[in-house]
């Protein structure tokens, strides 16, 4: 993590698949959209001590951002053994179906935003 104007900064990777997104099964006890996307520290393979309570903004090299309300866990292997690097984080969206549908959903937002092999940074909210 490096320090940087109000915000900690980390480093993830879009792998050649892109992100993938889904709806993550902890959305209906939140009562809030919680998502699971490939997103992954591309040196070490595992996040160390991130604070996971606080506000996220994940921006592309190109100054593109999505929002989140706070990450809820990182995961790297699937229960069937399949390695997968997925960080699931909640959203301020309501779970009601509609962050996949449309040109403009939320799905179309991250997957533009960013790209298969894209560079994404996460700056973590640091109130002053």
């Amino acid at each position: 993590m490096i320090a940087n104007a109000g915000y900690e900064r980390m480093v993830l990777q879009v792998p050649e698949d892109g992100t993938k997104c889904f709806r993550h099964n902890y959305s209906r006890t939140l009562k809030k959209l919680v998502l699971s996307c490939q997103l992954h520290e591309p040196k070490y393979g595992r996040m160390g001590l991130m604070p996971t309570n606080r506000p996220y903004k994940f921006t592309n090299t190109t100054g593109g951002a999505v929002y989140f309300r706070r990450i809820h866990h990182w995961s790297w292997t699937s229960a069937a053994g399949t390695r997968t690097k997925y960080v699931s984080f909640w959203t301020t969206y309501p779970d009601d179906g509609t962050w996949n549908v449309g040109p403009n959903s939320l799905k179309k937002q991250i997957e533009e935003t960013f790209p298969s092999n894209m560079v994404v940074k996460a700056l973590l909210h640091v109130p002053s």
